[in-house]
Parts: structure tokens; sequence; C-alpha cells
């Protein structure tokens, strides 16, 4: 079983090949001969195989979405112990663009993407040792598969305050 892989998979390098995709529009297929591509003292096992394999580049554009994420599949994660957080910014969606192949993007909807505003990641992407009370601006990273791009930045307001007082 081959599972197909994408260029950025592909550890090999061809350098030099014409398997060059920049400017291409449609799928590229060329005959590769893998003797030229070994290293010194390197041979290939099979002595009957000629070394020539048929190798295709699929190319895909890329396609863009809109997306309006309800905000209730926007939650909070790594809160201080002893505190709360709640969201401030009064919105009932918040509106996303999508980037990526159309087979992946195009099952996404509206209601079935979610988001996290990740306290734990901003204070170290912040070097912020310690939360306190107060309101604070942060990223929402939307769970989506790595092979989508999301466009646009969505910053969301919280307001943290201790457990059991007003602040």
């Amino acid at each position: 079983f081959f599972k197909q892989k994408t260029a950025y998979e592909i550890g090999v390098r061809l350098e030099g090949s014409e398997m060059c995709i920049r400017d291409r529009s449609s799928d590229l297929v060329d005959i590769i001969n893998l003797k030229e591509y070994l290293p010194a003292n390197v041979r290939l096992a099979d002595k009957s195989f000629d070394g020539k394999i048929t190798a295709t580049v699929y190319i895909e554009p890329i396609a863009t979405k809109d997306l309006s994420v309800p905000a209730e599949n926007i939650t909070i994660s790594g809160v201080p112990e002893g505190m709360e957080a709640e969201i401030t910014t009064e919105a009932e969606t918040y509106d996303i663009t999508v980037s990526g192949l159309d087979r992946d993007i195009s099952i996404l909807r509206d209601d079935t993407v979610t988001g996290v505003l990740d306290l734990e990641k901003w204070m170290d992407d912040n070097n912020v040792e310690e939360l306190t009370p107060g309101n604070y601006t942060i990223p929402v990273t939307f769970n989506l598969s790595e092979d989508i791009m999301v466009e646009n930045d969505v910053n969301i307001h919280i307001r943290l305050k201790n457990q059991d007082t007003n602040n």
C-alpha cells in the first residue's frame, strides 16, 4: 500500500531535476532515474531494476472559505488555579477566512469549527510568569487540520478574576 505524499513530506530532494512546480497549474509527470541521486558507494538492491520511476506531482490551487464561528464554540483553557475567566467581547460569531486544498476546506461548516483561548500558551508567548486579575486580549487558536491556514487573526477580550471575589 502506497500513501501519496505532499511535496513537504518528501524527504529526498531532487535538486536540479525537472520536477520544478513553480508556476505550474496542472499535474506534472516525469521519469526520474534514482541512480543519479544515490550517494557514493550505494546501489539499488534489486539488480534487475533500472532505477527509473515515474513520479507524478498533483497540482491543486489553494482555495479559501469564509466561516462565521459561533461564540459558544470558543473555550478558555489554562485558567490559573483559584481564578476564573470570562469572555467580555460581545459577539455572536467570529468571522474567519481559511485557506487550503478544496478537499480539506469544503467539509468545514461554521458550527463545527471550534477555537480555544489558551492562557498558558499566551503566557509563554508573552513571557508572562503569573496572571493577575484584570482584562486581557487573547488570540484564538482554531482547532483545524495542520493543512488548513486561518488567514486572519481573531483576538478576544477576557476578564480574569479571583474565584472568591469580584476582582
